[in-house]
């Protein structure tokens, strides 16, 4: 279904002048406190805004979704792109934010076309992905027997971090496919988040390497038990 046409212009506020109060919302789109409050109420339910000490703003989620939005829109330039990370990189500690004047400097315009890019990528992968959770089953259970599960749901600072680190991911490798300048020493931040970036991914693909190991070692046990 289709999103209020509220929501989308919520959000374009949210991503160029963040954080807005509801009255500042009402001034700015017009539309009534009632609508902006409920409004609101299902977009931080969806992990798209948050509440700051001044007001509303997107999440990083609800950020990269935005920016996923607007890939294909050939109006959508450098100088606009850079005005919504400039107002995001105050809010957020995020580098790949927080960096921009670095990157800018390394990676030129690009940096800013790299990030719409790599939004609609990791947008697509959260969207369309299978997520598999490891679950143990509270007692052996009969033929035919229906138990309740219980997965958890994750907060948004957990959701917010794995999306963060497929962005980061996917940011690097798009970017190190052709680079065009090598970075400078100066530039040691960016240099230490690239390593930390493919640490993690390493340890994270070892991780699962090993719960896929440990399943397989279950699976053949039982096998055997069997015959």
């Amino acid at each position: 279904m289709r999103p209020p046409k509220s929501h989308k212009t919520i959000m374009e506020k949210l991503a160029y002048t963040p954080p807005l109060t509801i009255y500042k919302l009402n001034k700015e789109t017009g539309y009534s406190t009632s609508t902006l409050h409920a409004a609101i109420k299902t977009l931080t339910s969806s992990r798209l805004v948050k509440k700051y000490k001044d007001g509303f703003a997107l999440t990083f989620i609800g950020l990269v979704k935005y920016f996923a939005s607007r890939f294909a829109d050939p109006k959508f330039e450098s100088n606009e792109i850079k005005q919504i990370v400039n107002k995001y990189a105050s809010l957020n500690d995020y580098p790949l934010l927080s960096l921009y004047h670095s990157l800018e400097e390394w990676l030129g315009n690009e940096y800013y076309d790299r990030v719409v890019s790599t939004s609609y990528m990791v947008n697509h992968l959260f969207e369309s992905r299978i997520h598999i959770t490891y679950i143990k089953a509270p007692k052996p259970i009969k033929r035919g027997e229906k138990i309740p599960i219980y997965i958890p749901t994750p907060s948004l600072e957990e959701e917010e971090k794995e999306w963060k680190h497929a962005f980061a991911l996917s940011f690097f490798n798009l970017t190190l496919i052709k680079p065009k300048t090598k970075l400078k020493p100066k530039d040691q931040r960016i240099q230490n988040f690239l390593k930390q970036t493919f640490k993690n991914e390493i340890t994270k693909k070892k991780q699962d390497i090993k719960k896929l190991e440990t399943t397989l070692q279950k699976l053949t046990t039982s096998t055997n038990k069997r015959i």
